[in-house]
């Protein structure tokens, strides 16, 4: 893919790319200590504990904080699927600049 670039201004960011994935992974990190403190709640919430006709919400909640911890790793990837692809666009850019500049040099 051609992104006409002729100028390193032109070049995305990378870094600041990487540096806000990462922010937003940090960030999405507390779903899965809720996850895990849900489950626990979810494991007090039992048949001795709390129970209607003998029927409880444990699994219902630890159910829940599961979720949520999956639901982490879901968007972790996401975050990390998009360091990939802006290292591709990156490197492509660069490779790209160069050619041009390399040519420039060359018609002189």
């Amino acid at each position: 893919m051609a992104y006409g670039i002729t100028n390193e201004s032109q070049i995305i960011d990378l870094n600041t790319i990487i540096s806000g994935c990462n922010q937003y992974k940090e960030a999405i990190s507390a779903l899965d200590k809720s996850g895990s403190i849900i489950r626990e709640a979810g494991e007090t919430c039992n048949e001795k504990a709390l129970s209607v006709d003998g029927k409880t919400l444990e699994s219902t909640i630890i159910q829940i904080g599961t979720e949520l911890e999956r639901l982490k790793l879901t968007l972790q990837g996401y975050a990390d699927q998009v360091i990939s692809d802006a290292t591709q666009v990156y490197n492509a850019q660069v490779a790209e600049l160069k050619a041009y500049q390399e040519s420039l040099n060359n018609n002189n």
